[in-house]
C-alpha cells in the first residue's frame, strides 16, 4: 500500500561507540529491564548532550520533520538478553536528554514495556486490544494517556523494539501537520464539535491471561477532536475508536485522508534503534508484521516512553 516513491526516510544518527560501551559497563550485571540503575545511567547525559550539540537531530525533531532515529551497535559478544538490557538503558539515556519521561504508573519506570506473545492473540482481541498485535494494521493516530479523569496528548513519544520475531516487520510511518495536505480543511470542518471516543486499553499480559478478560474501558465519551491550545497551536486528537456524529463524516474522511496522504516519513522497524517523534503535531502508523519466525513465547517486545510535557484534551 505504501510506495517508496512518495515517502522519505527519517534522519538517522549513530550513537558514538564510546557512549554505548560506557552504558554497557554500568549495566552489564543486570538481568532485568525493570532493575536498571536509572540515576547512574543519567550520569552520561552530559556526554550525550555534547554529541547532540554536534548534530542537527533536535532541529529535525522540533522544526523540520518531527521524527528522528538514533541507532547504536552493541558489541558482537553481548548475548541477546544483554542486548535487551543495553537497549533499555540506551533508550532511557537518549530520551532523558531530549525530554522528561513521564513515570509509568505501575512501576514508576521512565518507560512502559509491551509484549506480544504467540499464545495470547485471541485473549488480546477479547480484551479489546484491536490495534496492538503485530499482525494488526494500525490506522494513523497520536498517543494519549489517561490520568485523574482526563486525557492528555504527550508532546514526545519514543519507541524501541527489543525483540522482533518476524523476518519482514516493514516500516514505521509518521505524518506531521505540515505534511498532511488536508490538515487545514479538516481543522476548519471539525473545530468546535465533539465526537464519540473510546480508548484502546493498555492491557498487561498478566491481566489477559486471566479468564474472562475484557476491556476495562467500554464506555464511550464525548471529546473534541480539533481545537487550539492556549498558545494558539492547532491540535488534532486521533486515538482509539472515534465515531462521526449523525450529521457529519469528518472522522471517516480524516482517517481516509491520512492513509492516502502522499507525503510521509518512514523508519524501518528494527532492533537497536530508538524512534522519537513529536506526538502533539503528528500521527503515526506502521506496517503489518509479516513472515513470523517465532511461534512460541514472545513474538515482539518493545518499550514506549512519553513526555511529562503534554496537552490536555478539553472536557
Amino acid at each position: 500500500f505504501f510506495s517508496e516513491k512518495i515517502m522519505k526516510y527519517a534522519s538517522e544518527y549513530i550513537v558514538p561507540s564510546n557512549i554505548v560501551e560506557q552504558i554497557w559497563t554500568i549495566i552489564n550485571d543486570k538481568t532485568n529491564i525493570t532493575d536498571l540503575p536509572i540515576l547512574e545511567i543519567q550520569t552520561l547525559q552530559e556526554k550525550f548532550r555534547e554529541y547532540l550539540s554536534c548534530i542537527d537531530a533536535q532541529e529535525k525533531l522540533e522544526t523540520t520533520d518531527g521524527m528522528i532515529c538514533f541507532k547504536f551497535n552493541p558489541a558482537a559478544d553481548i548475548s541477546l538478553e544483554g542486548q535487551i538490557i543495553l537497549s533499555a538503558a540506551m533508550f532511557h539515556l537518549v530520551n532523558s536528554c531530549l525530554y522528561t519521561p513521564a513515570p509509568e504508573p505501575k512501576n514508576r519506570l521512565p518507560y512502559t514495556t509491551f509484549k506480544s506473545s504467540a499464545k495470547t492473540p485471541e485473549k488480546l482481541m477479547a480484551a479489546g486490544v484491536k490495534f496492538y498485535t503485530p499482525d494488526e494494521k494500525l490506522s494513523y493516530h497520536n498517543d494519549v494517556f489517561y490520568q485523574d479523569g482526563r486525557y492528555f496528548i504527550p508532546k514526545y513519544v519514543s519507541l524501541i523494539n527489543l525483540f522482533i520475531g518476524y523476518d519482514a516487520p516493514g516500516n514505521f510511518y509518521y505524518i506531521n501537520q505540515r505534511m498532511w495536505h488536508d490538515f487545514e480543511k479538516f481543522f476548519s470542518k471539525g473545530v468546535g464539535q465533539k465526537f464519540k471516543y473510546r480508548p484502546t486499553p493498555i492491557v498487561y499480559e498478566s491481566h489477559i491471561e486471566q479468564e474472562n478478560a475484557k476491556s476495562p474501558m467500554d464506555n464511550w465519551v464525548d471529546v473534541p477532536v480539533f481545537w487550539k491550545d492556549p498558545s494558539g497551536m492547532k491540535v488534532v486528537f486521533s486515538n482509539g475508536e472515534l465515531r462521526d456524529n449523525e450529521s457529519t463524516t469528518v472522522i471517516s474522511e480524516l482517517k481516509k485522508s491520512l492513509l492516502e496522504n502522499d507525503e510521509k516519513l518512514a523508519i524501518p522497524q528494527k532492533t537497536n534503534q530508538i524512534m522519537i517523534f513529536r506526538n502533539d503535531i503528528g500521527f503515526h502508523s506502521r506496517d503489518i508484521f509479516k513472515e513470523q519466525k517465532v511461534f512460541e513465547g514472545t513474538t515482539r517486545l518493545f518499550l514506549r516512553a512519553v513526555s511529562e510535557e503534554s496537552i490536555t484534551v478539553p472536557a
